[in-house]
């Protein structure tokens, strides 16, 4: 009998979600990376209108990741800002910290997903 299952699991992509009180502040949360792969894009949502642009950087372990930043520039509550960044290996145990600048005016919160690409 021939074997119903692929040889190798397709790709599959994890979410790690983190809010951050207000991007309009500076201010940072972390959170815990479950399981591996590669960190491949980032994403946020924001619950207000806010003007101006905060930079909003992820770090791995302590350590800036090159490339992997949010520019939330001027917009409205129903805005998703969407990145693709180098991939960065992470893995079960691993902290992404996420930091505002607090460079936008109007108080939001943040809700950010780092997607993680299984290996």
């Amino acid at each position: 009998m021939a074997n119903a299952y692929p040889g190798k699991r397709p790709l599959a992509d994890k979410y790690v979600n983190a809010q951050l009180a207000d991007i309009s502040a500076a201010g940072s949360v972390t959170v815990p990376v479950a399981g591996q792969g590669a960190l491949i894009g980032l994403r946020l949502a924001r619950s207000a209108t806010t003007t101006g642009t905060a930079a909003i950087t992820v770090a791995l372990n302590g350590t800036a990741l090159s490339g992997a930043v949010l520019s939330v520039t001027a917009g409205a509550a129903t805005d998703v800002i969407s990145v693709d960044v180098p991939p960065a290996a992470v893995k079960d145990g691993d902290v992404l910290a996420f930091t505002s600048n607090g460079g936008s005016t109007g108080a939001s919160t943040g809700t950010i997903t780092a997607v993680i690409r299984e290996l």
